[in-house]
């Protein structure tokens, strides 16, 4: 896939960093042309993109995530496609490290912060398992430590690539 920096995806969203990528998708940062609000955009590589079992996986993320209201969770705005063909999801931009690169450089947690984040994400995983979602790939890596306004830490619960939503079974 040619790199998207400096296009205007959906015709709002002006593409201005590559962020990272995945096995099958890249991540961009980019600001909404009419609002400036700046957003994540996860777009599924073009050779992913004519593969339905992949394309089904990927809206499932997008549902999934967008299916639980809560603090924890990631937020999606938006699932599109490119008008070169590649599907896109829009969601929120977090500034944090994800839990393993806090763990490697805090080392050990102290017990009260441990049960803190912990507590954070059960309360996020219980939210996401009454809406019927199962994210399926809990792990250091997809859990995203965030710094509040106030100082406190947020924990949240991303990438629900291989999620699965108990109405599509």
């Amino acid at each position: 896939m040619k790199d998207l920096v400096g296009q205007r995806i959906g015709g709002k969203y002006d593409v201005t960093q590559r962020l990272g990528g995945g096995a099958v998708a890249d991540v961009y940062e980019a600001v909404h042309h009419r609002l400036g609000q700046r957003v994540a955009i996860k777009v599924l590589r073009k050779e992913f993109s004519r593969l339905p079992a992949v394309t089904r996986r990927f809206l499932t993320e997008g549902r999934a995530a967008s299916a639980v209201r809560h603090p924890g969770i990631i937020q999606v705005f938006d699932v599109d496609q490119i008008e070169s063909g590649e599907l896109y999801i829009v969601m929120e931009l977090l500034q944090g490290d994800d839990l393993s690169v806090v763990l490697e450089r805090d080392g050990q947690f102290e017990p009260e912060r441990a049960v803190e984040v912990v507590l954070q994400v059960l309360d996020a995983l219980d939210a996401a398992h009454r809406a019927g979602v199962v994210h399926r790939d809990l792990k250091p890596e997809n859990i995203l430590v965030l710094m509040e306004p106030d100082g406190r830490e947020l924990a949240k619960i991303i990438d629900f690539g291989v999620a699965r939503l108990e109405r599509e079974g």
